[in-house]
């Protein structure tokens, strides 16, 4: 993550992150450049905005996005689910404040962890697909 920054966007706080491409393993990204990442929500002095399930984005952490183009922005796919962080050698997925339905049973935020063969696998089955990701 090299910048965030949060902008009106109507009567809406949006936060723009702008994330450089280390690797793209699906889609039109290319790594050495960077896209931006729109995200709901994020403060302007002293006027913030939450929104529940909406990712928060640290600078200089390393991300794994799944997301999807709109427009010239990129949105993370199902908003926090679309978003890892490099943590300890493993992926990481911070599911903390989102709610989630399985089993027809509602279940809290939860924290996931992905080894990078899991991700290297799952990256090969998008690329099959023509699905997107960047890291």
């Amino acid at each position: 993550v090299v910048d965030i920054r949060a902008r009106r966007h109507g009567a809406w706080i949006v936060t723009d992150v702008r994330v450089a491409v280390a690797r793209c393993h699906a889609g039109p990204c290319r790594a050495g450049t960077t896209v931006v990442v729109q995200v709901p929500g994020g403060e302007i002095g002293d006027l913030g905005m939450s929104v529940a399930g909406a990712p928060q984005f640290r600078r200089a952490e390393r991300v794994l996005l799944f997301a999807r183009p709109t427009g010239t922005r990129l949105v993370p796919v199902g908003l926090a689910l679309g978003v890892l962080r490099w943590q300890a050698g493993q992926w990481a997925r911070d599911l903390t404040g989102v709610s989630t339905v399985a089993g027809g049973a509602p279940r809290a935020g939860r924290f996931e962890l992905w080894a990078p063969a899991q991700v290297e696998a799952m990256a090969s089955r998008w690329r099959t697909r023509g699905q997107g990701a960047a890291r």
